[in-house]
């Protein structure tokens, strides 16, 4: 939430398929009042330098920025990071190598940066949850769902909801869920109107949600 600082959010250039780039990096910080750097013409190897020029507070980048990151011999190893307070990653899964990697990057350079991700699909809008406490990552979790919209686990294929800590099919209703696919057969196997009155969203992602409301991805489906 906005804390009355004008943070530096940057956003470097992404593929422009990625509706996550808009929502996620542009939208949301947007509506907190961040001011945002928009950088899309620079060589992604030179991740490191717009970094250091610009010292955001927050950035989300792909796992091949990351990789740059690491491996830039232009970083002095005495170079401090601490402005940077978040760290998002999105476009593709973060391996867990990677992500130790990039841990033991940000303590070397002084900085306490919180590596963030969330769940989503682009048929949901592409986010569903997001990871803002320090709980998240303790619990091995994607976070919480996002304001006005409703992630719950169903016993895969069927109306029947699960209870926490159950194992089932992720599905989501609220804002953002796609109006179709070109073919009706797939649309009416994943966009279906419970007898709730709900339309929901079946993603065939499995898992599960904590009491605590945290939303825990095993797997993508279909």
């Amino acid at each position: 939430p906005n804390n009355g600082e004008r943070e530096t959010w940057f956003w470097p250039i992404y593929p422009p398929s990625l509706v996550a780039a808009i929502v996620a990096y542009m939208c949301m910080p947007l509506a907190q009042g961040k001011k945002i750097i928009l950088d899309p013409y620079f060589d992604y190897r030179d991740i490191d330098l717009e970094i250091m020029h610009y010292e955001p507070n927050s950035t989300g980048l792909v796992p091949v920025f990351f990789e740059s990151l690491i491996e830039s011999k232009r970083i002095p190893e005495d170079y401090g990071m601490s402005y940077l307070k978040v760290l998002g990653f999105g476009a593709e899964a973060l391996p867990r190598k990677l992500i130790n990697r990039v841990e033991e990057f940000t303590k070397k350079h002084n900085c306490n940066a919180q590596l963030n991700g969330g769940y989503g699909n682009s048929e949901g809008g592409s986010e569903m949850t997001i990871a803002f406490t320090n709980e998240i990552l303790k619990s091995g979790s994607s976070g919480f769902p996002l304001i006005n919209t409703i992630v719950s686990v169903f016993e895969l294929g069927t109306e029947n909801e699960l209870g926490y800590g159950e194992v089932g099919e992720f599905c989501k209703a609220g804002p953002g869920i796609m109006l179709g696919y070109a073919n009706k057969e797939d649309t009416d196997r994943t966009i279906r109107v419970h007898s709730d009155g709900k339309k929901w969203l079946h993603t065939g992602d499995l898992g599960y949600i904590t009491k605590e409301g945290f939303v825990c991805v095993w797997q993508r489906g279909y």
